[in-house]
């Protein structure tokens, strides 16, 4: 009944499910479904695959900060992995903002869940890798605290830099699966040819 009423004649629909560590899904699950959803919607090629209803699930394991990105990187290393056709990759980088001892801001990117809750401002920041290449503005960005103009600078160029070297260790992976597969596939073949008697 609920995929029924899901189905588009023209373009794929997207479902977002994210279950927390322990308990039923929170506000914090639900921003970042729509976190996700916008992302997915954004990279995929939705005429592709009309009548069709992907359905993507994040189980949250263990949290130790940073989840919404993790989600994000997840997410899409495992519709690549599905085959899903896709405009491109995107990668998502979190960063916190601190007074140090001397009142000074110290910026942190990467960060873990104390670092997280102790940071006066917080971003998470998602980017395509033609807006990594072209110092654009992120495709998506949640932000908590306030920041000036020149911080909000700051720390968008911090969190594009680390965009593209989490991009760059993505695509790493993903030519290894894919040269992995193909050796495996090769081996299969060769095995499986008849045996020629000379």
């Amino acid at each position: 009944m609920r995929v029924a009423s899901m189905e588009n004649s023209e373009t794929c629909q997207i479902e977002i499910l994210v279950t927390p560590v322990t308990g039923l899904p929170g506000p914090a699950e639900a921003e970042l479904c729509g976190l996700l959803r916008q992302t997915v919607a954004s990279r995929l090629i939705l005429t592709a695959h009309p009548r069709t209803l992907i359905t993507l699930s994040v189980y949250v394991q263990s949290d130790d900060g940073g989840v919404g990105a993790l989600a994000v990187n997840a997410a899409m290393l495992a519709l690549v992995n599905a085959r899903v056709p896709m405009k491109s990759l995107v990668s998502a980088v979190t960063l916190g903002l601190y007074r140090g001892a001397l009142e000074e801001v110290v910026t942190v990117l990467d960060v873990e869940a104390d670092e997280e809750r102790e940071a006066y401002s917080h971003l998470l920041a998602v980017y395509t890798a033609e807006e990594i290449r072209e110092g654009g503005a992120p495709t998506a960005l949640t932000m908590r605290g306030g920041l000036s103009e020149q911080q909000l600078r700051a720390s968008l160029e911090a969190t594009r830099v680390a965009a593209a070297s989490v991009l760059e260790r993505m695509r790493r992976a993903l030519k290894e699966d894919v040269l992995s597969d193909a050796k495996t596939s090769f081996s299969t073949t060769l095995t499986n040819l008849p045996m020629i008697k000379t």
